[in-house]
């Protein structure tokens, strides 16, 4: 158990060279890291609550301050760093609100019924879903159904990209410029859409 007081030593890679990243480690080229790797890391900066069991001071880091930290006392810390102190035992992940199966069954239905994204999840919602899923699923409420709630978001968003990619390119092909609304278009999907 490590003690409070090297709490932030703790959270360093380990002197075996472990890396500390709870990211896919595989990319193009060790140059140019894949636009999924690049989404994932810009994701572990998003915040979530996290529900420490220890009691310790603000802790500094390059990206900012986080804590103080008291314990069984909810407090705001970004991805990254809640999934280190999880790995040592030292807090509990809690689930954002917008995956609770009520907001995701919400969120379904809004997708299903209209033609505009929902905003309902955040730019990064793939993302966190696929981390927490790998790293705190015994942290999240319903898991199984939550994740067959998000594949199915997934797939309608999928399906409303593919239709609307479908029709600039045919509009492009009979001479008009069209424009497109991404409003509530989430980071991974812009980059599938890329691929198209």
């Amino acid at each position: 158990m490590v003690p409070v007081s090297n709490l932030f030593l703790s959270l360093l890679p380990s002197p075996r060279g472990t890396p500390c990243c709870f990211l896919p480690t595989h990319h193009s080229s060790p140059a140019q890291p894949s636009p999924v790797f690049a989404a994932h890391l810009q994701a572990e900066d998003e915040l979530v609550s996290i529900v420490p069991n220890f009691n310790s001071d603000v802790l500094s880091f390059i990206n900012g301050d986080f804590g103080p930290f008291h314990s069984n006392l909810a407090t705001d810390v970004p991805m990254w760093l809640a999934l280190a102190l999880k790995e040592r035992h030292k807090c509990r992940i809690e689930a954002p609100l917008w995956m609770s199966a009520d907001v995701l069954k919400s969120t379904l239905e809004e997708e299903k019924n209209r033609q505009e994204f929902s905003t309902n999840v955040p730019f990064h919602y793939i993302e966190i879903a696929h981390v927490l899923f790998n790293h705190a699923s015994d942290n999240i409420e319903d898991v199984d159904h939550v994740r067959t709630l998000i594949e199915d978001i997934s797939t309608a968003r999928a399906s409303k990209l593919r239709d609307g990619a479908n029709s600039v390119i045919q509009m492009t092909q009979e001479g008009d410029i069209p424009g497109a609304k991404m409003n509530g278009v989430s980071h991974m999907e812009i980059n599938n859409i890329r691929r198209m």
